[in-house]
Protein backbone atom coordinates (compact mmCIF):
# COMPACT_ATOMS: atom_id res chain seq x y z
CA UNK A 1 0.00 0.00 0.00
CA UNK A 2 1.31 3.46 -0.93
CA UNK A 3 0.24 6.48 1.07
CA UNK A 4 0.57 9.95 -0.44
CA UNK A 5 0.32 12.95 1.85
CA UNK A 6 -1.49 15.84 0.21
CA UNK A 7 -2.59 19.24 1.34
CA UNK A 8 -6.23 20.18 1.04
CA UNK A 9 -5.37 23.88 1.23
CA UNK A 10 -5.16 25.72 -2.04
CA UNK A 11 -1.78 27.10 -3.19
CA UNK A 12 -1.49 30.80 -2.34
CA UNK A 13 0.77 33.73 -3.21
CA UNK A 14 3.31 34.46 -0.47
CA UNK A 15 5.35 37.18 -2.19
CA UNK A 16 4.77 39.85 -4.85
CA UNK A 17 7.50 42.02 -6.39
CA UNK A 18 8.20 44.26 -9.38
CA UNK A 19 11.34 45.01 -11.36
CA UNK A 20 11.06 48.72 -10.52
CA UNK A 21 14.52 49.99 -9.60
CA UNK A 22 13.30 52.36 -6.91
CA UNK A 23 10.20 52.89 -4.86
CA UNK A 24 7.86 55.51 -6.19
CA UNK A 25 6.13 56.04 -9.53
CA UNK A 26 6.96 53.77 -12.47
CA UNK A 27 7.71 55.32 -15.89
CA UNK A 28 6.41 54.07 -19.25
CA UNK A 29 8.06 50.90 -20.53
CA UNK A 30 8.51 47.27 -19.52
CA UNK A 31 7.86 46.27 -15.91
CA UNK A 32 8.21 42.69 -14.68
CA UNK A 33 5.58 41.63 -12.14
CA UNK A 34 6.54 38.51 -10.17
CA UNK A 35 4.82 36.29 -7.65
CA UNK A 36 5.90 33.36 -5.53
CA UNK A 37 3.56 30.63 -4.31
CA UNK A 38 3.82 28.64 -1.10
CA UNK A 39 4.33 25.47 -3.18
CA UNK A 40 4.98 24.57 -6.82
CA UNK A 41 2.26 24.93 -9.43
CA UNK A 42 1.89 22.45 -12.26
CA UNK A 43 -0.03 24.84 -14.52
CA UNK A 44 0.44 28.53 -15.26
CA UNK A 45 -1.62 31.20 -13.53
CA UNK A 46 -3.01 34.17 -15.48
CA UNK A 47 -2.31 37.80 -14.55
CA UNK A 48 -4.19 41.02 -15.29
CA UNK A 49 -3.56 44.72 -14.63
CA UNK A 50 -6.36 47.15 -13.83
CA UNK A 51 -5.05 50.63 -14.62
CA UNK A 52 -6.78 53.98 -14.04
CA UNK A 53 -7.82 54.28 -17.70
CA UNK A 54 -9.87 51.80 -19.71
CA UNK A 55 -6.93 50.06 -21.44
CA UNK A 56 -6.54 47.27 -18.86
CA UNK A 57 -4.41 44.19 -19.45
CA UNK A 58 -6.82 41.22 -19.69
CA UNK A 59 -5.90 37.93 -17.99
CA UNK A 60 -2.70 36.72 -19.68
CA UNK A 61 -0.63 33.57 -19.06
CA UNK A 62 2.36 34.09 -16.77
CA UNK A 63 5.73 32.49 -17.50
CA UNK A 64 7.76 30.49 -15.04
CA UNK A 65 7.57 27.17 -13.27
CA UNK A 66 7.33 25.72 -9.81
CA UNK A 67 6.81 28.41 -7.19
CA UNK A 68 7.92 31.51 -9.16
CA UNK A 69 5.90 33.09 -11.98
CA UNK A 70 6.21 36.42 -13.79
CA UNK A 71 4.68 38.62 -16.44
CA UNK A 72 6.30 41.47 -18.37
CA UNK A 73 3.78 44.32 -18.55
CA UNK A 74 4.46 47.30 -20.78
CA UNK A 75 3.38 50.42 -18.89
CA UNK A 76 1.73 52.67 -21.50
CA UNK A 77 2.35 56.42 -21.55
CA UNK A 78 -0.53 58.54 -20.23
CA UNK A 79 -2.51 59.83 -23.21
CA UNK A 80 -5.12 61.63 -21.03
CA UNK A 81 -7.80 59.39 -22.46
CA UNK A 82 -7.74 55.59 -22.10
CA UNK A 83 -4.20 55.27 -20.64
CA UNK A 84 -3.98 57.23 -17.39
CA UNK A 85 -1.26 57.54 -14.75
CA UNK A 86 -2.07 56.51 -11.20
CA UNK A 87 -2.56 53.45 -9.02
CA UNK A 88 -2.62 50.08 -10.82
CA UNK A 89 -3.98 46.83 -9.38
CA UNK A 90 -2.40 43.47 -10.21
CA UNK A 91 -4.50 40.29 -10.08
CA UNK A 92 -3.66 36.63 -10.56
CA UNK A 93 -6.14 33.82 -11.16
CA UNK A 94 -5.89 30.18 -12.13
CA UNK A 95 -2.98 27.81 -11.88
CA UNK A 96 -3.03 24.56 -9.95
CA UNK A 97 -0.62 22.39 -8.00
CA UNK A 98 0.50 18.93 -9.17
CA UNK A 99 -2.61 17.35 -7.64
CA UNK A 100 -4.91 19.71 -9.55
CA UNK A 101 -5.84 21.83 -6.54
CA UNK A 102 -6.60 25.33 -7.90
CA UNK A 103 -4.57 28.25 -6.55
CA UNK A 104 -6.25 31.03 -4.57
CA UNK A 105 -6.95 34.23 -6.50
CA UNK A 106 -4.62 37.10 -5.61
CA UNK A 107 -5.17 40.86 -5.97
CA UNK A 108 -3.06 43.76 -4.74
CA UNK A 109 -4.80 46.87 -3.49
CA UNK A 110 -2.11 49.10 -5.00
CA UNK A 111 0.50 47.12 -6.92
CA UNK A 112 2.33 50.07 -8.42
CA UNK A 113 1.81 53.71 -9.36
CA UNK A 114 2.59 55.03 -12.83
CA UNK A 115 3.80 58.54 -13.67
CA UNK A 116 4.67 58.80 -17.35
CA UNK A 117 4.16 62.52 -17.93
CA UNK A 118 7.31 64.55 -17.27
CA UNK A 119 7.01 67.68 -15.16
CA UNK A 120 6.95 71.07 -16.86
CA UNK A 121 9.08 73.99 -15.72
CA UNK A 122 8.62 77.62 -16.75
CA UNK A 123 11.09 80.37 -15.90
CA UNK A 124 10.66 84.12 -16.07
CA UNK A 125 13.76 86.31 -16.37
CA UNK A 126 14.93 89.47 -18.15
CA UNK A 127 15.03 89.19 -21.94
CA UNK A 128 18.30 88.92 -23.81
CA UNK A 129 20.04 92.28 -24.04
CA UNK A 130 18.17 93.79 -21.09
CA UNK A 131 20.24 96.04 -18.85
CA UNK A 132 19.92 94.92 -15.25
CA UNK A 133 21.25 96.65 -12.18
CA UNK A 134 21.13 95.27 -8.68
CA UNK A 135 19.57 91.89 -8.09
CA UNK A 136 18.71 89.69 -11.07
CA UNK A 137 15.27 88.21 -10.42
CA UNK A 138 14.51 84.78 -11.86
CA UNK A 139 11.17 83.19 -11.01
CA UNK A 140 9.74 79.86 -12.00
CA UNK A 141 6.84 77.49 -11.70
CA UNK A 142 6.81 73.71 -11.77
CA UNK A 143 3.86 71.53 -12.63
CA UNK A 144 3.76 67.76 -12.24
CA UNK A 145 0.72 65.58 -12.78
CA UNK A 146 1.78 63.29 -9.93
CA UNK A 147 1.46 66.20 -7.49
CA UNK A 148 4.66 65.39 -5.68
CA UNK A 149 8.35 65.78 -5.90
CA UNK A 150 10.70 68.69 -5.57
CA UNK A 151 12.76 70.95 -7.80
CA UNK A 152 16.46 71.47 -7.33
CA UNK A 153 17.90 74.62 -8.90
CA UNK A 154 21.68 74.73 -9.24
CA UNK A 155 23.95 77.43 -10.65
Amino acid sequence: MTVVAASTERPRVVRYSTSAVQSGPVPAGPLTLSIEYDRPLGSAPRASVDQPGTNDLPPSPMSGSGRTWSLVYTVPPDNRSFNLDGTNRFSVTGGADSLGLGAEDYTTAAAFVTDTIPPTVRFSYPTEGAVVSGVLLVTGTVSDSSGGGRVLLCW
